[in-house]
């Protein structure tokens, strides 16, 4: 999943969970079969929500096994090439967090 999309679902469950905060202030002032109504809606959009994060975590899981596969490969196809630039970076943070 891209970055913008990311944010698409980021701002999707937000307004999925803003509707279902007011429908359930609205059921909790409601009385009878309204409110049994509008807590059903309510949970309605919950379980939307619930599914469209289910949809990113397993998205999320796929594209970090396939990014630990290509890692791995390429550590065993070029080991020194990996050695250098690991190298290189832990260097890089040893230098930044010894000037703090």
């Amino acid at each position: 999943m891209t970055n913008p999309n990311m944010e698409m679902l980021k701002q999707d469950v937000q307004a999925l969970i803003h509707d279902a905060q007011i429908l359930f202030r609205d059921a909790s002032d409601a009385g009878g079969e309204k409110a049994s109504e509008l807590r059903a809606q309510g949970a309605s959009l919950l379980q939307q929500a619930i599914g469209q994060l289910q949809t990113f975590q397993q998205s999320a899981l796929v594209k970090g096994k396939q990014f630990a596969a290509t890692t791995d490969h390429y550590v065993h196809e070029k080991p020194w090439t990996a050695i250098a630039v690991s190298t290189g970076v832990g260097l890089l943070i040893g230098l930044l967090l010894g000037r703090r």
